[in-house]
């Protein structure tokens, strides 16, 4: 039936949800609270005093934004690889 699938197979599939659940995260959390930050300081972050707490919240979430976006690639980096191994070794048996 073909139900069963490799290991390899398995994992790029758990990793690609991993993928889609952090960036769900990023979109659906993140985001949404740094835009309220940008509200709250009258638009331009870049404009507010150092020591607001608006502006530092934000910097707080773009700082985990860009380390969840890392995790993101790093992640489709290693399910690029498990894919190739596992098509090298479908190949090397045929």
């Amino acid at each position: 039936w073909g139900i069963f699938k490799p290991r390899s197979q398995v994992a790029s599939m758990a990793l690609v949800f991993v993928m889609m659940a952090l960036t769900a995260y990023s979109q659906y959390v993140i985001l949404p609270a740094m835009e309220r930050d940008r509200i709250a300081v009258g638009g331009a972050i870049d404009a507010a005093a150092q020591d607001d707490p608006a502006r530092i919240h934000f910097k707080g979430l773009h700082k985990r934004s860009e380390y969840v976006e890392e995790g993101v690639l790093l992640l489709g980096i290693v399910v690029v690889a498990l894919i190739a191994s596992a098509e090298t070794a479908a190949a090397s048996r045929v």
